[in-house]
């Protein structure tokens, strides 16, 4: 079954939330170089290739599903900004089914050109009818293949433990990081907790979400044997699934994917009613949702920027183009007419750019 977009039920969505604000949007990774922070946007030091970096505004928050509401709050502070240059251009990933909710004619008042183009998208898992409902929306196929890998590890004894506290936050984490840093050192010479930093980020989040009830650490056991740790935030009704590790225990019974479904069926004793499974075009997410939501990435370039217009239009240039052009580190060779792309609103071939539409 292919999964159809739809605006998702804003009764439970908890991003009006206050806690779902704090929870997001007030933690930065130390992966991000931030040299400035205007309220709730941040200015990140962006190195788009080796002698180049540019100065890219968007929202703080950590960069997991840093999706936000360009609302009338953060359209003030961002108007705050104009009278200044130390940015070059603001990027910002927005979800379709909160697009009734974003302000962006209030940019084009003020003169300045979007771009807007599709970004990625959003699986999800809607449990508001039961996990029995969710199973009759799949394709015959995949609903008696999921149905079949629970049945098959009934045998297994399976089993989620829930790791709380301080205490539990640093043991979960000392496993995961044992376990990530080993799979992603052998699978691609590097893993994004090689640095210690992010292993010192990650936790400390970790404890302030769990002050505010929004944590779910949780391991997957099969016959008392630890196959799989995954971290997710539980706020209102929805669970934001965020990392996952297997062990490498029992692998042939796909863990990762195991634990996930015995989650979704103890759907009710969690009081979930959605899971976001994030964004990103894994397989998997595919078969499993239900529920779509395109994710549009919306580019602005600050006027007083010949740097960041020059990006911009170099970002409308691949979009728009129907000839595979190269990547920025050797595009001044290739395209005579390179000058053009610093002429504001420059767009190759007289394409039109896909603005933002803001009825």
């Amino acid at each position: 079954m292919i999964a159809e977009s739809t605006v998702l039920s804003e009764i439970h969505h908890p991003y009006q939330l206050q806690s779902f604000f704090e929870c997001w949007w007030q933690y930065l990774s130390p992966k991000f170089d931030i040299v400035d922070v205007h309220h709730n946007l941040a200015i990140h030091r962006r190195e788009m290739c080796k002698g180049v970096a540019l100065k890219e505004l968007r929202y703080a928050g950590w960069n997991n599903a840093w999706s936000q509401d360009f609302d009338q709050r953060c359209y003030e502070q961002f108007a705050s900004l104009q009278p200044q240059s130390q940015w070059d251009y603001l990027a910002l990933t927005w979800p379709e089914s909160r697009r009734a909710f974003q302000r962006f004619e209030l940019l084009t008042e003020l003169g300045l050109e979007i771009f807007q183009k599709p970004s990625s998208t959003a699986y999800w898992v809607d449990l508001h009818h039961g996990f029995d409902a969710y199973l009759s929306q799949l394709s015959a196929a995949k609903r008696k293949d999921i149905r079949r890998k629970l049945k098959k590890s009934e045998a297994l004894h399976p089993e989620l433990r829930r790791f709380s506290g301080i205490d539990g936050i640093q043991q979960f984490f000392s496993l995961f990081f044992k376990h990530h840093l080993a799979y992603w050192t052998q699978k691609a010479g590097h893993s994004y907790f090689s640095d210690l930093r992010e292993r010192d980020f990650i936790v400390a989040w970790a404890q302030a979400l769990e002050e505010q009830g929004a944590l779910l650490l949780e391991g997957f056991y099969l016959n008392g044997t630890l196959t799989n740790l995954t971290m997710n935030i539980l706020m209102g009704h929805t669970l934001y699934s965020v990392m996952t590790i297997n062990t490498g225990e029992y692998q042939e019974f796909a863990p990762g994917l195991l634990s996930l479904y015995h989650r979704m069926a103890r759907a009710t004793e969690y009081n979930i009613l959605q899971i976001n499974l994030g964004d990103g075009e894994h397989g998997y997410k595919a078969g499993i949702a239900n529920r779509t939501d395109p994710y549009y990435s919306l580019l602005l370039a600050n006027p007083k920027s010949i740097r960041g217009q020059a990006y911009v239009n170099y970002v409308k240039y691949k979009t728009l183009s129907p000839i595979q052009i190269p990547e920025i580190t050797g595009i001044s060779a290739k395209i005579p007419d390179l000058g053009r792309l610093f002429l504001p609103g420059f767009i190759p071939g007289g394409a039109v750019a896909s603005l933002v539409s803001v009825a």
